[in-house]
């Protein structure tokens, strides 16, 4: 599910990066700033950090991983 607020994600949950239709990244949300415009993302297989701005361009997917448990994300 496309989730265009970003204040109603919570951290450790799972989620994609989406870019002009595509995924490029999946991973778990680690911080959100007060205004939720910022994130922090945990990327999957060890891949560190990411910060991402609401201006960045990338849609934010929340991924049920009872659904979805073919995706490692840890």
């Amino acid at each position: 599910m496309l989730i265009n607020r970003w204040k109603y994600l919570l951290p450790d949950e799972p989620v994609l990066l989406r870019r002009e239709g595509r995924t490029v990244n999946a991973g778990w949300i680690d911080e959100i700033n007060d205004d939720a415009t910022i994130l922090w993302v945990y990327l999957h297989s060890g891949m560190g950090r990411v910060l991402i701005h609401a201006e960045d361009g990338v849609e934010i997917w929340r991924i049920d991983p009872r659904v979805h448990q073919d995706q490692a994300l840890t």
